[in-house]
């Protein structure tokens, strides 16, 4: 039996599933985010 979570979700293997998707998927916007940042600090240092 799986401990009470955010999901509700009761299933061991599915609540690890899912929280696999959500890690991943944080992972992808921190990753996508630092890339934007660095093609702004790229522009900037080529426009001085």
């Amino acid at each position: 039996m799986a401990l009470k979570n955010k999901l509700g979700i009761n299933d061991n293997l599915i609540l690890a599933q899912e929280e696999e998707k959500i890690t991943k998927k944080k992972a992808l916007e921190l990753f996508d985010k630092k890339i934007i940042e660095l093609i702004k600090c790229h522009k900037e240092h080529l426009m001085k």
